[in-house]
C-alpha cells in the first residue's frame, strides 16, 4: 500500500506542500474496509479487469484506489505497446480525455479561494479580445457548461480541415475556432457540454493568474499534491511511460488510434496522468487542506439553470449517486486511444481511477467504477455458516420485456469449493452495441464471481462494455433478476425473470 503521508513529509517549504499535509493530516476516521475484506475486493476486482479485458479485447488498462488517503490498489493490466510487447504498469501515463476538465477546475478553484478570480464576472474582465454576445457569460457559467459554448462540430472535422491536426501556440490564438459561432442558448439557460467553454475558461484562468496556463497547472497543482505522472499531452515531445493509443476499425480489427494535437483543448481534454496519479488528485477534495470549506462546497454544489433547476454539475464535477444511494462525485472521458473516469465517494474516503488505452472501452466506464468499488465499500458479510444463505447454483431460463426489446436467455450458476461463479445468455441489446461499436459480439458473459447472501445472490458480469453487477433474487425456482448499466450517453435499467429448468 503507498500512502499519502509517506509520500509527502511535514513541514515543507511552501504553503502548497504544507496544503496536501493538512488534508491528509485532516482526513477522518472512516472505517475503512478490513484487511480481509480488503484482500478479497481486490482479488475481485483483479479478477473482473481480467475477464473484461478477455470479453471486450480490451489493450491495456490501469486501476488504482485510494481509501482515506492511502493507495491500497495500484495495478496494470494489458499492454501500453501492443507492437513491442510493452505491460501497462501502475506508472504508464494515459489520455484523460474530458477528465482534463476537473483539473483545470482546480486551478479555477485555487484562483477564487485566493481572491484572484471572479466567478461572476463577464469573462472580457480577463478575455478582453473575446467578442461581446447577446448576454454575458461568466467563469461560472464556463465551469457548469451554462455558458451557451458550442461543443465539437463536424465543420471542425471536414471540408480538409481537423483541429486534431493543427498546433495552436497560445489559447488565444485557439479560440479563433468557435470565437464567432454564435451561442447555442443565452447563458445560463441550458446545460450544453462543451470542451471548448473549456479552452475559454483556461484562457481566464492564464489571465487571472498571470502566469501560462499550463505552468499554473504544474505548480499550483500538479506538484502540491505529488502528481509525478501528470502532464500535457504533448504529441512532438518523448514522454516516458507515455501509452500508445489504439481504436477499433469497423470490422474490430485494433488500429492505431488516429493523430491528435491537443493544444486546442489543454484545459478540457489534453493531459496525461496515471491512475495512482489520479487518486491522489482525487483524495485532495475529500476534507479541507489543499482546498477551503467553502471552495470544496463550491466544487460540489450542483449549479442551476436560470429557471431554478439543478444541472448536476458544479464547477466541472458531476454529482451524483450510485445504485446504492451512497453520493459520488465524478467525470469521465474519451478521446482517440483514450477512455478515463475518476470517481470519488466523499462519505465513505473512497476515491477509483480506470484507464484504457483503446478509445471506446468499455462504454459502461462509470458503472465499472462503481462495480468495482462496491466490494470496498460494502459492509462484509457474516462468515459462511454463520447465516442461512441461498444456494443460487441451478440453470435458469430468463426473460428481458423493456419498451426498446425483448429478449430471452439463460442464466447457469454453478458451484466450485465454497464460491460460485456462472454465465449468461448476452441480451440482445449488449449485442447490438458490440456491433455497432466493432466489439466482439461473445454469446455468454462470464460471471466473475456469484456472492450469496440470505435472499439474494450478486453476479459480478463481465461484458464487452464494462463490469457490472446483476443483482438475482430468488422465490421457489423463479429468479428475478435487476441491473443497471450505461451505453454510451444512454441509461439501461434490465430487470428479468425466470424459472429453474
Amino acid at each position: 500500500m503507498t500512502s499519502l503521508k509517506r509520500l509527502v513529509t511535514c513541514p515543507q517549504r511552501g504553503l502548497l506542500a504544507v496544503a496536501l499535509c493538512l488534508v491528509v493530516a485532516s482526513l477522518p476516521a472512516f472505517s475503512g474496509p478490513a484487511p480481509d475484506q480488503q484482500a478479497d475486493a481486490i482479488k475481485l476486482g483483479r479478477a473482473a479487469v481480467k475477464a473484461f479485458a478477455e470479453v471486450s479485447g480490451a489493450t491495456g488498462i490501469s486501476v488504482a484506489v485510494a481509501i482515506n488517503g492511502t493507495v491500497v490498489w495500484s495495478e496494470g493490466f494489458g499492454y501500453s505497446d501492443l507492437e513491442n510487447h510493452v505491460p501497462v504498469t501502475p506508472n504508464t501515463r494515459f489520455r484523460l480525455g474530458s477528465v482534463s476538465k476537473v483539473l483545470t477546475a482546480a486551478s479555477v478553484a485555487r484562483l477564487f479561494q485566493e481572491g484572484q478570480l471572479d466567478l461572476d464576472a463577464p469573462i472580457q474582465k480577463y478575455v478582453p479580445g473575446f467578442p461581446e454576445k447577446e448576454n454575458p457569460i461568466t467563469t461560472r457559467q464556463l465551469a457548469g457548461h451554462l455558458a451557451g459554448i458550442r461543443h465539437y462540430q463536424a465543420k471542425d472535422y471536414g471540408q480538409g480541415h481537423n483541429i486534431d491536426f493543427e498546433h495552436f501556440g497560445t489559447i488565444l490564438d485557439s479560440l479563433k475556432i468557435f470565437k464567432d459561432d454564435p451561442l447555442v442558448a443565452p447563458p445560463g439557460t441550458r446545460y450544453s457540454y462543451s470542451t471548448f467553454g473549456f479552452t475559454l475558461l483556461s484562457q481566464v484562468v492564464e489571465s487571472a493568474a498571470k502566469q501560462n496556463f499550463l505552468s499554473y497547472l504544474e505548480t499550483n497543482v500538479f506538484k502540491p499534491l505529488d502528481m509525478q505522472n501528470t502532464l500535457p499531452d504533448f504529441p512532438d515531445r518523448i514522454i516516458p511511460g507515455r501509452t500508445r493509443f489504439y481504436e477499433r476499425a469497423a470490422d474490430g480489427q485494433i488500429i492505431n488510434a488516429p493523430y491528435v494535437d491537443p493544444s486546442y483543448k489543454w484545459a478540457g481534454g489534453g493531459l496525461l496522468s496515471t491512475a495512482k496519479d489520479l487518486v491522489r488528485f482525487g483524495t485532495a477534495h475529500l476534507q479541507p487542506g489543499f482546498f477551503k470549506p467553502e471552495t470544496l462546497k463550491l466544487l460540489f454544489t450542483s449549479q442551476r439553470t436560470s429557471d431554478g433547476k439543478e444541472t448536476g454539475v458544479g464547477i466541472a464535477w458531476r454529482i451524483g449517486a450510485d445504485e446504492q444511494g451512497r453520493r459520488i462525485f465524478h467525470h469521465a472521458g474519451s478521446i482517440n486511444g483514450g477512455r478515463t473516469v475518476l470517481m470519488i465517494y466523499p462519505d465513505s474516503g473512497l476515491v477509483i481511477a480506470f484507464l484504457s488505452n483503446l478509445g471506446v472501452t468499455p462504454a459502461a466506464i462509470e458503472r465499472t467504477a462503481q462495480t468495482l468499488a462496491e466490494p470496498f465499500l460494502d459492509a462484509p458479510e457474516p462468515r459462511r455458516g454463520s447465516v442461512a444463505r441461498v444456494n443460487p447454483a441451478g440453470k435458469f431460463e430468463y426473460t428481458i420485456e423493456a419498451a426498446e426489446f425483448s429478449t430471452k436467455g439463460s442464466i447457469e450458476i454453478i458451484r466450485v469449493g465454497a464460491d460460485y461463479t456462472g454465465s449468461m445468455t448476452t441480451p440482445k441489446v449488449f449485442l447490438d452495441f458490440a456491433q455497432k461499436t466493432g466489439q466482439p459480439a461473445i454469446e455468454r458473459l462470464p460471471f466473475v464471481s456469484v456472492i450469496a447472501h440470505a435472499q439474494e445472490a450478486v453476479a459480478i458480469v463481465a461484458s464487452p462494455v464494462g463490469i457490472f453487477p446483476l443483482r438475482m433474487r430468488f422465490e421457489g425456482n423463479s429468479i428475478f433478476g435487476q441491473s443497471k448499466a450505461t451505453l454510451g450517453p444512454a441509461s439501461l435499467e434490465v430487470s428479468f425473470k425466470g424459472t429453474r429448468r
